[in-house]
């Protein structure tokens, strides 16, 4: 036997450890050194190769690895091997562990006559290398002179004498030894791949793996699933890749995938897990929680940004998801975001398009869409209000008196609702003479009639989005008022600042 190194030690350790080894026990058969025949039917010296060249052939018929006579000559010649019929221990184990045997079969031809009378007669030996014992031996001779036919018409031949000594040889050896586990087939799972892992139903798979092989090739390789055996087919190109490609089964569920592995020859058959198949046909449901926002009818309205919280009915992996704000009439993104992998816990828009710049205040709608790793997929819609701009008024001042004037505020039209407005009138000296406020979008307020008098006005919706007219001289509209019609009004449009 050979000497295992620490290498090979270490990487059989690992193999076991990770468990994708496969070590054929039970019926595996022998492997048998069968040496030159002494021929003594000649002379002292005669040496036959015929005859153990053709148990050889018999032999492995029987399902036995067989070195053969005419592989073990250059050996022995090396080794000033001079004997036939017979081998010191010293020797046998150098054979042993030159030709990784654990049998040798020594053999003796004691008649042999091709002529007429024909006969042969053989006697074998096997000699057990561990410890040196004959295990086995057994003689045969046949002549023409004993073998009578029907009516004598069919004669005996050398051929059929001698076909017929040697398959009553092998015939019997011992069971025991023919199917003695010594030097089982091990095969080492290098690589697995399956692709896809998750499928959905119907859809083609592809499972690949890789083997070392020592001992006996496989005669046939198979991937099971699902009570169905599919052959593997070797890929020429690369030496001990296996592939395989099917169907993914209707019902949902986890499958597993064993490998199924057959020596014919040797009437063996081992199984095996690999992996597992999830064939998946329900798409990740999941709900849109906004944050930072105000539900404003039907639509969730925000200045600055919007949070959006994907929140899934199961957990289960995600392979890709996109993030899209449309333009409600055309429904075309104006902003996109998509990803490979896991969707973050929250989504963040600020109103801005591709390039990165503030759209137009208004409506658009929301979409969420992820895919799982089966290729299922599911989105959410939901609408949002963008509104960055703040209120604007116009003010018209109507007199009423000499001592009394009346400021109309109206508020324009704008997105959001109305929080307040608010008025404060201060004199020249910075005194607050008086303040007003208000929720309405169009009120009156009586003020003095006094052109030294300034006013504020701030105005503010919802969201927090304020207008504010500061420190305005309140003569300009006395005058107004004063000159034109009261139905004419002033838009300060250009004069407010805005405040976020």
């Amino acid at each position: 036997m050979s000497r295992i190194s620490g290498k090979f030690l270490k990487k059989l350790l690992l193999i076991l450890f990770l468990g994708i080894w496969i070590a054929l026990p039970a019926r595996v058969f022998s492997q048998i050194a069968v040496m030159p025949f002494e021929d003594i039917s000649k002379d002292l010296n005669g040496v036959n190769l015929e005859i153990p060249r053709k148990i050889a052939q018999a032999l492995e018929k029987q399902g036995l690895t067989v070195v053969y006579p005419d592989a073990l000559v250059p050996f022995l010649a090396k080794n000033r091997y001079r004997w036939m019929g017979w081998v010191d221990q010293v020797t046998a184990l150098k054979i042993a562990k030159q030709f990784n045997v654990d049998l040798i079969m020594l053999g003796t031809v004691t008649e042999l006559n091709k002529s007429e009378p024909p006969c042969i007669g053989l006697i074998v030996q096997l000699l057990k290398v561990k410890d040196y014992k004959l295990i086995w031996s057994r003689s045969a001779v046949f002549s023409a002179k004993e073998e009578i036919s029907i009516l004598g018409l069919d004669k005996p031949t050398f051929q059929s004498l001698e076909m017929k000594t040697i398959n009553t040889l092998v015939a019997n050896i011992p069971p025991e030894i023919q199917q003695k586990a010594i030097h089982p087939p091990v095969i080492e799972i290098t690589d697995v791949f399956l692709k896809p892992k998750r499928v959905q139903s119907h859809t083609e798979v592809e499972c690949a793996i890789r083997l070392n092989t020592a001992g006996p090739s496989p005669s046939e390789i198979l991937f099971q699933i699902n009570g169905k055996e599919i052959p593997a087919r070797p890929q020429t190109q690369k030496e001990g890749l296996y592939i395989a490609k099917w169907i993914a089964p209707e019902k949902e569920g986890r499958y597993p995938i064993k490998l199924v592995v057959k020596w014919d020859k040797y009437s063996l058959h081992q199984e095996m897990f690999l992996t597992s198949l999830i064939v998946d046909n329900t798409p990740p449901k999941f709900s849109l929680k906004i944050i930072r926002g105000e539900k404003i009818k039907d639509s969730i309205a925000f200045n600055r940004h919007i949070l959006l919280v994907p929140i899934f009915e199961q957990s289960e992996p995600i392979a890709r998801w996109a993030f899209y704000v449309l333009d409600p009439k055309t429904r075309t993104p104006v902003f996109k975001v998509e990803r490979p992998g896991r969707i973050p816990s929250r989504l963040i828009w600020r109103g801005t398009n591709i390039a990165g710049k503030y759209l137009a205040n208004g409506q658009y709608i929301a979409k969420v869409k992820v895919w799982d790793q089966a290729g299922n997929s599911y989105e959410q819609e939901t609408k949002l209000l963008f509104v960055k701009s703040a209120p604007a008024a116009k003010i018209l001042a109507e007199k009423l008196s000499d001592k009394k004037v009346k400021l109309i505020i109206k508020v324009n039209k704008h997105l959001l609702p109305l929080t307040s407005w608010r008025l404060e009138l201060w004199d020249s000296d910075g005194n607050l003479i008086s303040e007003y406020e208000s929720t309405k979008e169009k009120d009156e307020v009586s003020l003095p009639n006094d052109e030294n008098l300034l006013y504020t006005l701030e105005i503010r919706d919802i969201l927090g989005n304020k207008t504010i007219l500061k420190n305005i001289p309140l003569k300009p509209l006395i005058l107004r008022a004063a000159t034109t019609p009261q139905e004419k009004e002033k838009t300060f449009t250009n004069s407010w600042t805005s405040d976020f």
